[in-house]
């Protein structure tokens, strides 16, 4: 279902989850379309439905959260707790770090805060699941790695960090640290 011109800048999400009611899997598509003449953005989300073989538009037709979909920054989802969850922002110029979550029933976007990282310099954030529960790892901008984990889902006075280290000496991919935090925790325990 492709928006009309003048937006000439698309860029794609897709993301996996099981809807337990329905026992159905879905996957969910965001396209994100920049017109390059007057800066403005348009999205649309589309859900594919295994149990019935075919695409449709989300109950909530559009994003209205930025999520991060620029390629130099992560894209990766995580599922849990019935919902698809991003790292993204609650509205431009890209302030209010949040993380962005779809629910598979309803087919609507919401929110869960990040923990409170006023302290730190905010180089890149990774969203993923640690032992069933939901967590980020932050990179500070001056390399310094933190891993936090939300105790209980939804309560944001649960956000625990559960260590920091220092700047790596290696380079660590986005592929190794955004498919799940265990094997941020495995690299480097």
């Amino acid at each position: 279902m492709p928006i009309s011109a003048p937006y000439t800048l698309q860029l794609s999400n897709v993301a996996f989850g099981y809807e337990s009611i329905t026992r159905d899997y879905r996957c969910v598509r965001i396209n994100r379309n920049t017109s390059t003449m007057t800066n403005s953005i348009e999205s649309d989300v589309m859900v594919y439905s295994l149990k019935d073989d075919s695409w449709r538009k989300a109950a909530t037709p559009n994003v209205p959260y930025n999520l991060r979909f620029l390629g130099c920054y992560n894209t990766d989802s995580v599922f849990l707790n019935g919902a698809i969850h991003w790292y993204g922002f609650i509205n431009e110029p890209l302030r209010n770090v949040s993380i962005v979550t779809f629910n598979l029933r309803e087919e609507c976007f919401s929110t869960l805060p990040v923990p409170n990282l006023v302290s730190i310099g905010i180089g890149r954030m990774f969203v993923g699941v640690l032992d069933g529960s939901l967590c980020l790892v932050v990179n500070e901008s001056w390399g310094d790695t933190h891993l936090w984990v939300m105790k209980e889902y939804g309560i944001p006075e649960s956000w625990t960090k559960l260590f920091s280290f220092a700047k790596l000496n290696t380079s660590v991919s986005n592929e190794h640290m955004n498919w799940n935090c265990n094997v941020l925790v495995n690299v480097s325990i």
